[in-house]
């Protein structure tokens, strides 16, 4: 075979290879959106196991115009902390240790002392229906997700292990 026939298909083959590889790496199922992890697909895409969009009131704006979740303003370990686009507050902490202590970090990292800690229904409460451990009313800046039981209690799951 000649050397321009080889570098031919070589030509050919390396593009190939690569979109192969790219292909392979784009479609893997473990990780971030694992079959067995509902919680973990619901916090990162707003999407459930079965693929249904989890509806929600309130937001950003954006969250309606290009869709999002959890993760796009409380980051991918649960520590919020960062201004968000278009948001009045900035996020904070929801860590489940943080969550669950009487001591609470808010947006900008400081430790606000609270009486009552959540508790599990209580974080479940404050998805759903936007009201805090002691019954006051969260910013409109975060979502009132429409999440079913098992949903909710998947996410919950989830952000324990954040």
């Amino acid at each position: 075979m000649s050397r321009g026939k080889i570098k031919g298909r070589l030509f050919l083959i390396f593009p190939l290879s690569l979109m192969i590889a790219l292909f392979i790496s784009c479609t893997r199922t473990d990780g971030a959106f694992s079959e067995d992890s509902n919680g973990k697909k619901i916090y990162f895409t707003g999407f459930n196991s079965e693929g249904v969009k989890i509806s929600f009131e309130g937001g950003p704006h954006w969250l309606y115009m290009r869709g999002g979740s959890c993760v796009d303003c409380h980051g991918s370990d649960g520590s919020g902390g960062r201004p968000v686009m278009m948001l009045y507050e900035i996020p904070p902490d929801i860590r489940y240790e943080t969550l669950t202590s009487a001591e609470h970090h808010n947006g900008e990292g400081e430790a606000e002392e609270h009486e009552i800690a959540y508790t599990d229904e209580l974080i479940i409460r404050a998805i759903r229906e936007g009201i805090e451990e002691d019954g006051k009313v969260l910013s409109l800046d975060m979502p009132r997700w429409d999440l079913s039981d098992r949903d909710a209690q998947d996410l919950l799951e989830f952000i324990k292990g954040l």
